[in-house]
């Protein structure tokens, strides 16, 4: 859920969607995505990345002709 979300200072992190009250007492920002990858993403040269529902919901946002697609929690990708 966190994806580009994640803000920080002075140790701290907390996550801005206005959906989610999370925070945590450690920087997280200098880490790996730690979220559970439930998309996946294919940009115009058909280049593909699984992600959080955080990072998908921000490429939706951010990039021109990327196609977006839920992974199947069936098929063990979730």
């Amino acid at each position: 859920m966190h994806g580009n979300a994640l803000r920080g200072t002075g140790g701290r992190t907390w996550c801005t969607d206005p959906t989610c009250t999370r925070s945590w007492d450690y920087n997280r920002l200098g880490n790996a995505c730690g979220e559970p990858a439930t998309h996946t993403i294919t940009d115009a040269e058909g280049e593909t990345i699984r992600v959080c529902d955080g990072h998908a919901k921000d490429a939706a946002n951010r990039l021109d002709g990327a196609v977006i697609t839920a992974l199947s929690s069936d098929a063990g990708d979730a």
